[in-house]
Parts: structure tokens; sequence; C-alpha cells
């Protein structure tokens, strides 16, 4: 399984690193601490290579908003995005329903129940 993992945070992508390869065997993952250089790397590939993307939202220059709504543009196979944030708005669950390839949003820190949800939705082990 390959997973994109974009956040502005180093330490929470160690963790969520960490935590779903303990769960999951097999994995490959691609980190980002840009969205707007994560966008960049999506476009230049001609095919989308993702199983997964975790996206954090509040990020700076690019949050994760703006990544989906230029993702959504994109020409690639869409891959399954769930969000991971410490946001606090009630509005932003919300709005992460308006986007078709956001499956799942969770709450900072990611915890092993979230890892689970995710693997069975894509029936990984």
């Amino acid at each position: 399984m390959k997973v994109l993992m974009i956040d502005d945070n180093e330490l929470d992508l160690l963790i969520s690193r960490k935590l779903i390869s303990k769960q999951v065997s097999q994995l490959e993952f691609t980190e980002f601490t840009s969205a707007a250089q994560a966008l960049t790397y999506l476009e230049e590939q001609q095919e989308n290579e993702f199983d997964i993307i975790l996206l954090d939202l509040n990020m700076p220059e690019m949050n994760g908003w703006d990544f989906l709504e230029e993702y959504q543009k994109l020409s690639v196979h869409k891959s399954n995005v769930y969000i991971l944030t410490s946001s606090l708005d009630t509005r932003d669950k919300l709005r992460s329903k308006e986007y078709e390839v956001v499956k799942g949003y969770f709450d900072k820190p990611l915890k092993n129940n979230y890892i689970a949800e995710i693997i069975d939705s894509h029936q990984i082990h």
C-alpha cells in the first residue's frame, strides 16, 4: 500500500508513520511538509500511485482546503483522502463532506482506531 502524508508538522508525520506501520505491513510512505509541494509532485506524475492520502488542514501557504480544490482538478486517478487535523471547528467536518475524495475526517493525533477504520474500508492487512 502506498500512502501520501501531507502535514507541516514533521513530528506528526513521524507519529503517523510509526502507528500505521505497526498495524499494516508492506507500506510505502511519501511525505510532504508542504501541500503545494505535494500537489506539484502529483501534477508531475503520469498516474496517481497512492492508495490513500492523509491530509492536514492547517498549514501555511497552501492549506488542506486549497489542496483539495486543486487536487480535484487533476486528471490523475483520485486517491481516498483522510483528513487528519487539530482543527476544533465543527464546520470543517461538515465542509469535508463536500469533497467526494474525502473518505474520513479524524482529529489529531492519529489513533489506532482511526487506522483500523482506514484499513477496514480498504481491506488492507
